[in-house]
Order: C-alpha cells, then sequence, then structure tokens
C-alpha cells in the first residue's frame, strides 16, 4: 500500500500518485511513467500549494539548524555550528527552488520539475561538470540551483576563491571527515567579533548589511550567508503564500522558547525573521 506517513515531502507525494504507483517498494518500475509527466493546467493548480507546503516544512529544518548553531556559538562551540550552518544552507536552497514553483522529488534518480504548462520531468543527477560526476542529493541539488539561478547575490560570492555554497559544504566536510578532532576550544570559522559584541547584535549587522560584505569574509560567511538566504526566502514567500503562515503555531512557540534560552528577543530583528515575519525589509 501507498506509505501515508504526513511527514514525507507532499510533491514527492503528488508525483507518485499521478504515476500511478500504490506499493512504493516498486517504485522504481514507474521511472518511465516519470518521465512522461506533462504539466497541465489541473496539475499546476494541485501542486502549486504542495510546493509551498513542501518549502515551509524545509524552512523550519533551517530555522532550527541556525538556532542550534546560535546556542552552539554562545556557549562557545563552533564545530557543529559549522556543519549545520551548511545544512541550513541547503534547506534553504530548497526552500528557494521550490517557492520559485520548480518541484524536486525521486524516482531512481533526482528530478526536477518547473511546475508551467507543458514542462516535463529533467534527470538532474549523473551529469557531469569538468569532468566530475554531480551525483547526490546535495551536491545535484547545489548544482542544479547554481546552474539556474545564477542572478541569486549568493552564488556571485566568492570564499578563498570558491563560490560560498562550495566554501561551506568543504567547510563541514573538513569537520566531519578530514579533520582528526573538532576545533574546540579553539574558535575556527567565525570571527572573535560575534562573541566580543553579542551574537544577537552581530547578526542584526548581517541582517543590515545591504552589499552583502560579510557574506564575501571567512570568518563571517558561515553565519551571515544563512541569515541573507532566510531573509531572500521570506520576501519571496511572503507574495506566493496568499497571506498563509509560514510556520504552524507550534513551530514558532518552539522557536520562541529556543531564541528565549539564548537570550535573543522575539521582538527584535533576528528573532522576527526566524519567526517569518520578514517581509521586503519590514518586520
Amino acid at each position: 500500500m501507498m506509505n501515508t506517513n504526513s511527514n514525507r515531502y507532499k510533491v514527492q507525494e503528488f508525483i507518485e500518485q499521478v504515476s500511478g504507483c500504490n506499493d512504493l517498494s516498486k517504485w522504481k518500475e514507474f521511472k518511465r511513467e516519470v518521465e512522461r509527466i506533462v504539466v497541465d493546467s489541473q496539475m499546476e493548480a494541485e501542486i502549486n500549494p504542495l510546493l509551498f507546503q513542501d518549502a515551509c516544512g524545509i524552512y523550519f529544518k533551517a530555522l532550527v539548524s541556525i538556532i542550534e548553531s546560535v546556542e552552539a556559538l554562545s556557549r562557545g562551540r563552533c564545530s557543529w555550528a559549522v556543519v549545520k550552518l551548511y545544512y541550513s544552507v541547503f534547506y534553504l536552497v530548497r526552500c528557494l527552488i521550490s517557492i520559485r514553483g520548480i518541484a524536486v522529488f525521486k524516482c531512481h534518480g533526482i528530478y526536477t520539475l518547473r511546475i508551467a504548462e507543458g514542462e516535463l520531468p529533467v534527470k538532474r543527477d549523473g551529469v557531469k561538470e569538468n569532468g566530475i560526476k554531480i551525483s547526490g542529493d546535495h551536491k545535484t541539488i547545489l548544482h542544479f540551483y547554481k546552474k539556474n539561478f545564477s542572478g541569486d547575490r549568493v552564488i556571485s560570492l566568492n570564499v578563498d576563491g570558491m563560490n560560498v555554497i562550495d566554501w561551506m559544504m568543504s567547510r563541514r566536510d573538513y569537520v566531519n571527515y578530514r579533520d582528526a578532532t573538532f576545533f574546540e576550544p579553539e574558535i575556527v570559522g567565525f570571527s572573535e567579533s560575534i562573541f566580543s559584541c553579542g551574537i544577537e547584535e552581530r547578526i542584526h549587522n548581517y541582517i543590515d548589511d545591504s552589499d552583502y560584505i560579510y557574506c564575501f569574509d571567512r570568518d563571517h560567511c558561515c553565519l551571515s550567508v544563512p541569515i541573507k538566504m532566510a531573509m531572500q526566502f521570506c520576501k519571496e514567500a511572503a507574495q506566493a503564500s496568499c497571506g498563509n503562515s509560514l510556520l504552524s503555531e507550534d513551530q514558532k512557540n518552539y522557536i520562541k522558547r529556543a531564541l528565549e534560552e539564548v537570550n535573543i528577543k522575539t521582538e527584535g530583528k533576528l528573532g522576527r525573521l526566524m519567526l517569518g515575519y520578514y517581509r521586503n525589509g519590514d518586520y
């Protein structure tokens, strides 16, 4: 029988249903049916609310990752903060792709589907870039994002000669796989000013940084980039939400408690951004 677990991505479930799959153990056998999908007006009307719902769910993942990183940094722990902030960026990339009307789903491969009449699914993993095969969720989705949304400010950002998202992934890999131990008690990857000025004040600097100066700086980008991407998502989601909230009341209450635990004011700029209230520069 079809898995009806409510925590699965709604778009993935929808694609399985329109492909005629009622048994997920046989999902790989539906690859041909998946690749024959053509978006029509009815599908467009049905799937767009699901894209928004998935984007909101992923946004909560990003927020929790950011808040847990802030909590770790407030206690002088930076290693896992590096890892979680990278994940927050990956989640925010997923959010931006979804809110822009593009479905991401799997069927023996990773596909995207632009939700507009006449569009068909496109398999994205397995391609080569500069002779290197692109595979896996993270590399495939980030590659798609950078190739298709080159106008996004974050894509133009470089740190140490690398795109800042690639740089953050390399830092995650260094912490997770290459370094023999964690950085603690040293502070690595974050400016000492975060601790001398206070994390909330420094993040307010990031929020107000219209020139993205901090996003070019290796000692600030791990935290400033996800903050700027969260702002971008909130702006775009406000236009697509039709008045719907980005977060459930339970999620808002969880975030409020988490912010209060690290002495972040829920009515301040960071607090309102984390609660999904940021709209085009207004809080």
